[in-house]
């Protein structure tokens, strides 16, 4: 029972939202400002709409039918898109509470939101998904912080966008077959698996050097980067145990769930 509420919530991209939602907290605490209630609404509906529209589309055009979230998808597209009206008009409400200073930010990150909506496919062919989607999350959760402080911290931009590329490209670098079958189009079928192998190694490689340089004066989020990238480096090399049941997605969108460790530390 749990574990099929658990596999709902998941199809329906609310463990993302919740990580998202749970990192703008942790990164809040280490800019020291209040970023208010709308600034939470607003990051977790641009990422919802944003994942939300993307396995609609995914599974219109998917071939073999068998991936649990095209066939959830598919199968719940009208309630579905009822829920992206609802959530982009909440969307607009909320940019009328939000604090002044995010107020830019955060109608921005709706456009990048309803941008995406509408060129999704060009993205994917130009292996440009993840890049993208990387670069607005990592902007949703920071624009708040950084517009309230007005201070901009390169190091924990560089964190957050390490992780998250790292996420997506892991993700397509395990769905390689599954995307070939399928005909999307992504940074794993644009590169092959060697080469984004070896993009993978790289990426981890400068997010290790930066955890650890960064270690002494930026403790909490250095050392979330270094949990994170060791977990990240145990899923590449156990394809295997990390395939089975999925284990890569769950594992991958959990690590985002992490910082909520720090509130008891």
């Amino acid at each position: 029972m749990i574990g099929r509420i658990y596999n709902v919530l998941q199809h329906l991209s609310i463990d993302i939202v919740f990580g998202a939602v749970i990192l703008l907290h942790f990164f809040s605490k280490i800019y020291e400002v209040s970023v208010g209630w709308p600034a939470y609404v607003l990051l977790g509906s641009s990422i919802w709409l944003i994942y939300t529209i993307d396995h609609l589309r995914d599974s219109k055009v998917a071939v073999s039918g068998k991936r649990e979230r095209y066939v959830f998808h598919a199968r719940n597209e009208q309630s579905l898109k009822l829920a992206i009206v609802i959530v982009l008009i909440l969307s607009g409400v909320c940019l009328f509470f939000v604090h002044q200073a995010v107020l830019v930010g955060g109608a921005i990150l709706v456009a990048f939101s309803i941008l995406y909506a509408f060129f999704q496919s060009t993205f994917a062919k130009l292996g440009l998904k993840e890049v993208y989607i990387s670069i607005v999350y990592t902007l949703g959760i920071l624009v708040a912080p950084i517009a309230i402080s007005q201070s901009f911290d390169v190091y924990s931009f560089f964190l957050l966008w390490i992780l998250t590329f790292l996420n997506l490209i892991i993700f397509s670098w395990f769905e390689y077959n599954d995307d070939l079958i399928d005909s999307f189009a992504s940074l794993a079928t644009k590169l092959g698996t060697v080469k984004l192998t070896r993009l993978i190694l790289v990426i981890t490689s400068i997010g290790f050097a930066l955890g650890f340089l960064s270690i002494g004066e930026k403790s909490s989020y250095s050392i979330y980067l270094l949990m994170v990238l060791v977990v990240f480096t145990l899923l590449v090399f156990n394809p295997t145990w990390a395939k089975q049941k999925s284990r890569y997605r769950t594992i991958g969108d959990a690590v985002f769930l992490l910082p909520i460790l720090f509130e008891f530390l």
